[in-house]
């Protein structure tokens, strides 16, 4: 028996009392995987930054779930990669023939529209294209044990047009529309990578990466076949820098206090012209008063490079204060009567900052 420290506050304690029990009931009980289903892996083939996989499954901008929009024509390359779904495949902007790959898409063809291929393959090859209308008839096939030439003619074109055009977000009105069962916000997803990393001893770094995955669940009607898991996986890179690491929602008050400090290049105040020299961008010398003549200052924009105009001081014939550059404009009228001349601050001149 090994030796045990007695407790020094057990000891002492001379009485005991209960204060409370708590309990907590689960919205959600544990549901075993489906056994009879088919389960299809998939990934990538290009690695996404954060932002890029948030604007297509993030796209409110906030932590909840929420699929992008769709992209204008489907029909035009350049409309799709306009869109968050397109992606180059060499990352060049100047290639105005480079590939694209379109996120989007789970079924269809290659190179339809021109220059758009798929973006996913097998995870064990992803050179490999993945084809949703190919692989599920195959499963659906072998679960009936009767080819797909010898169904009805509405069912198999009905089913083979819905997997053809199986995608994220429809492109048009008819085709089948994915409907979220769950969602984890993305701060459960950070907590959950965090997590991850904790139980393997790994420190998320800059250009690290990591995988997130999405299921898609395909069902039928025909209670003799099994439903499909088609399982995604997506490589995500981290490189980019806050948004990334460790506070990958952007926060708008940093940004915003980021624009007031410096401002932005050659905006002008109202924000509906540039200008080169921005007259609120000056060396802090006050704006002339409102109610100073004209006849007394020549008509001309006031900017830092110009002295500031006399103050309105009462007259009585007083003159000028002392070292002012005048360059031939006349003193300012209105000077005090007391007899005394005012006082004004040591070394006043135009350049001076009070």
């Amino acid at each position: 028996m090994g030796f045990v420290t007695q407790d020094p506050y057990a000891v002492r304690s001379k009485g005991r009392a209960d204060v409370a029990e708590l309990c907590v009931k689960l919205t959600q009980a544990p549901t075993p995987v489906e056994e009879e289903t088919h389960l299809i892996n998939i990934a990538t083939k290009r690695a996404l930054t954060v932002t890029e996989f948030k604007q297509m499954f993030y796209a409110r901008g906030d932590d909840e779930f929420c699929i992008a929009n769709i992209y204008e024509c489907p029909n035009n390359a350049e409309s799709v990669l306009s869109s968050v779904w397109g992606k180059r495949t060499d990352n060049n902007p100047n290639n105005s023939c480079g590939q694209i790959m379109n996120y989007n898409k789970l079924g269809g063809r290659p190179n339809k529209p021109p220059r758009v291929g798929v973006a996913y393959g097998y995870t064990v090859d992803l050179q490999r294209n993945f084809y949703a209308q190919f692989e599920v008839m195959g499963n659906w096939e072998r679960d009936l044990c009767t080819k797909r030439e010898n169904w009805t003619l509405s069912s198999r074109t009905i089913v083979e047009d819905q997997l053809y055009n199986l995608a994220f977000v429809p492109e048009k009105s008819d085709h089948p529309c994915l409907e979220v069962c769950y969602a984890r916000r993305w701060q459960d997803v950070e907590d959950a990578l965090a997590e991850s990393c904790l139980a393997q001893g790994n420190i998320i770094s800059k250009c690290d990466y990591v995988d997130l995955y999405i299921n898609v669940k395909i069902i039928n009607g025909n209670p003799n076949t099994k439903p499909t898991i088609i399982r995604i996986r997506y490589t995500i890179q981290l490189h980019r820098g806050p948004d990334d690491l460790g506070d990958w929602n952007v926060r708008s008050n940093i940004t915003a206090s980021g624009v007031l400090s410096s401002g932005t290049k050659h905006d002008a105040p109202e924000g509906g012209y540039q200008q080169k020299n921005p007259s609120i961008v000056g060396n802090n010398y006050p704006p002339p008063p409102s109610n100073y003549s004209n006849q007394h200052y020549p008509q001309q924009g006031y900017s830092a490079n110009n002295y500031p105009p006399p103050p309105n001081y009462p007259t009585n014939g007083y003159p000028p204060p002392p070292n002012y550059p005048t360059n031939g404009y006349p003193p300012p009228p209105n000077y005090p009567t007391n007899g005394s001349p005012p006082s004004y601050p040591p070394n006043y001149g135009g350049n001076v900052k009070l």
